[in-house]
């Protein structure tokens, strides 16, 4: 089910995640360097050889409503750009199409399972994402298509930089739990962690089996 084609002219510019595998989670404590007075500073690393989805899930959480403009994920050159995509749940995610033929973007993920059909260049098709969870997406005509919707429910979130570092700033003072996702390394989780007010806590998150390879 789609919910209507939209011309690409017309685009703006462009709970947890799933049961986690086993990972190695090494806290390194508190850095003591000084955050803005509201808030503290959660950052590390994620030992992964591509960057990955990080999120610092609140240990207590209140209904957050998503963005009232949509996300994007471009079909170009039979590729979607990006591959990895984390939105806040009950994200609108376009997938515009800018290849000269047709494609059809759908997903059998249990998370959120659609079709969008097949539309043509220059129209772009769209869909909520309305759990969280981690959404394979595919083109039904170019099977070497595919992306991942990596749905959150925290708004705390980011993708990690090339060498795997991340930094939360002017995080409420609280108790969180940091939460990542890649193709190649899956999901891991840390255990609670405790973000002071005006502190820095250092967080590394490292795998205890070899990365997939990559494609």
């Amino acid at each position: 089910m789609n919910e209507g084609t939209l011309s690409v002219g017309n685009l703006p510019a462009a709970g947890r995640l799933p049961p986690f595998a086993p990972w190695l989670v090494l806290l390194t404590g508190l850095l003591g360097s000084p955050s803005p007075a509201y808030g503290g500073t959660l950052q590390g690393t994620v030992r992964c050889p591509e960057p990955a989805v990080v999120a610092a899930v609140p240990e207590k959480t209140s209904p957050i409503a998503p963005p009232r403009e949509p996300a994007v994920i471009e079909q170009r050159d039979l590729r979607f750009h990006p591959t990895v995509l984390p939105v806040l749940q009950g994200t609108r995610v376009l997938f515009p199409n800018y290849d000269p033929l047709y494609h059809n973007v759908f997903s059998v993920s249990p998370a959120r399972p659609f079709n969008l059909g097949m539309y043509g260049p220059n129209e772009a098709r769209g869909i909520v994402f309305d759990r969280p969870g981690v959404v394979e997406v595919r083109c039904m005509v170019h099977r070497e298509m595919v992306a991942y919707v990596v749905v959150l429910t925290t708004p705390y979130f980011q993708m990690s930089d090339p060498t795997g570092a991340f930094a939360f700033r002017d995080l409420p003072a609280g108790r969180y739990r940091v939460q990542a996702w890649s193709p190649r390394c899956g999901a891991l989780e840390s255990g609670w962690v405790d973000v002071p007010k005006d502190q820095t806590v250092r967080v590394e998150l490292r795998p205890t089996s070899p990365p997939q390879p990559g494609r």
